[in-house]
């Protein structure tokens, strides 16, 4: 298998990250990732960096109050449901996701 060069690198690291990378991109990012420690470093940090920012797509469109309320209207025990707010949510710890590519 031939050696993509740095910029075609760049331009399929985040398309493998994303899922939207065809096989064959996969197979050139792959190969290019076990040819050394720092690409996979660098490979790894990309996939981070995508997941946060993926992450944060996701939770800039979740209404939570309006989910909690649907959950406590399904629920429909006593009428008691916790409140949760905005404070609440900061407080909860997102795991990192590294573990995709430790398969590679």
């Amino acid at each position: 298998m031939e050696t993509p060069n740095t910029d075609r690198i760049e331009y399929l690291l985040p398309r493998y990250c994303s899922g939207e990378a065809t096989v064959e991109e996969c197979r050139q990012v792959e190969g290019w990732i076990k040819q050394s420690d720092e690409n996979y470093r660098i490979a790894k940090q990309i996939h981070s960096l995508y997941l946060a920012t993926d992450t944060m797509q996701v939770l800039s469109k979740v209404d939570t109050e309006k989910a909690l309320s649907s959950v406590c209207q399904k629920m429909n025990k006593d009428n008691a449901c916790p409140k949760v707010t905005a404070v609440t949510w900061r407080c909860v710890k997102i795991p990192p996701f590294f573990f995709i590519l430790d398969n590679i």
